[in-house]
């Protein structure tokens, strides 16, 4: 599945490669299982990985994205209310 989206800033348009990358704070050793305990030094990155039409990638915060076509189909003629 294709996904465009576009910068709302500099109205580049780029390929969607993958949003929702969890991070974890590395800020002290780990044992076997610590990650049970600590769980919530974990959380959800707002950062979305995009690529250019010559395949560079870049990382953008969601909030400055919009996706624009999904499959080809612009995303203003799905049906979603």
């Amino acid at each position: 599945m294709s996904v465009i989206v576009k910068h709302k800033e500099n109205n580049q348009k780029y390929v969607m490669i993958g949003t929702g990358y969890g991070t974890m704070k590395e800020d002290k050793n780990k044992f076997f299982g610590d990650h049970l305990i600590h769980q919530d030094d974990e959380k959800l990155s707002t950062m979305a990985a995009v690529c250019d039409y010559k395949g560079q990638i870049f990382w953008f915060d969601t909030d400055d994205l919009k996706i624009i076509e999904i499959d080809g189909e612009n995303i203003e003629d799905f049906e979603l209310e």
